[in-house]
C-alpha cells in the first residue's frame, strides 16, 4: 500500500512542472484518492478469507449447500472497480449455487455496490439517463453506461414500490381500542 501511495504521490509532483493548475490537480489528487481507497476497501473486504463459511453453508429453501471453491467477483464502487473473493457452495437439492459473502455485501445479481446503487437511482429519478451517466462521471468519477443507470434506476421503483404495498397491507397500530384514537373520539386512518 505504502509503495502504491508514493508512485501515486511522485506521478502527481513530476507532474507540477510550470504554472499550477488548480482543477487538473484536483481532478488528479481525487483520481489518485479514489485509487488509493478502492485498493484499501479491496484489502477490507477480502480479508475475511472469501467469506468461507465451512464445508456447508445454509441455502435459502433451508438446505445445505456443499463448498466448492472460490470464485473473484469484480464490482464497480464509489472509489473504483474492485475485486472480490468468494466462497462458492452449491445446493444439491436445489441445483443452484449460494454465495453467502454476496447476501452480506448487498451484491447479489449486480456487479454494483449498494452506494453506486443507490446514486444511479438517485440521478436516474431526476434526470434523464443519459443526464445521469454523465453527472455520474464528473461529479463522483465513476462511469457507468445509460442503460446501466435506467435498469438500476428502475429496479430501485420497482423495490420502492414493493415496500409501499407491503406497508400499506401491514396494520400500522395506530387506532386505540375499539377502533378509535386514544383521548379523541374519532378514528384515524393510516396514511
Amino acid at each position: 500500500m505504502e509503495k502504491e501511495i508514493a508512485a501515486l504521490l511522485s506521478r502527481l509532483l513530476g507532474a507540477g512542472r510550470g504554472p499550477l493548475d488548480l482543477e487538473a490537480s484536483e481532478m488528479a489528487v481525487r483520481n489518485a484518492m479514489h485509487q488509493i481507497g478502492g485498493v484499501l476497501l479491496e484489502k477490507v473486504i477480502n480479508a475475511d478469507g472469501g467469506g468461507y463459511r465451512g464445508k456447508e453453508a445454509d441455502c435459502e429453501p433451508g438446505h445445505r449447500a456443499t463448498f466448492v471453491d472460490y470464485r473473484d467477483k469484480e464490482v464497480l464502487t464509489v472509489l473504483g472497480q474492485v475485486q472480490i473473493e468468494r466462497a462458492y457452495y452449491h445446493c444439491d437439492d436445489c441445483g443452484s449455487g449460494v454465495i453467502p459473502k454476496d447476501r452480506e455485501l448487498n451484491i447479489v445479481g449486480t456487479r454494483f455496490s449498494p452506494g453506486i446503487r443507490r446514486r444511479m437511482g438517485r440521478v436516474g429519478g431526476k434526470e434523464s439517463f443519459r443526464a445521469g451517466r454523465q453527472d455520474l462521471e464528473e461529479l463522483a468519477g465513476v462511469q457507468v453506461t445509460a442503460k446501466q443507470v435506467e435498469r438500476v434506476a428502475e429496479g430501485i421503483g420497482v423495490e420502492v414500490e414493493a415496500m409501499l404495498v407491503e406497508d400499506k397491507e401491514e396494520p400500522c397500530g395506530c387506532l386505540g381500542p375499539g377502533g378509535a384514537s386514544e383521548g379523541r373520539g374519532e378514528a384515524l386512518h393510516c396514511l
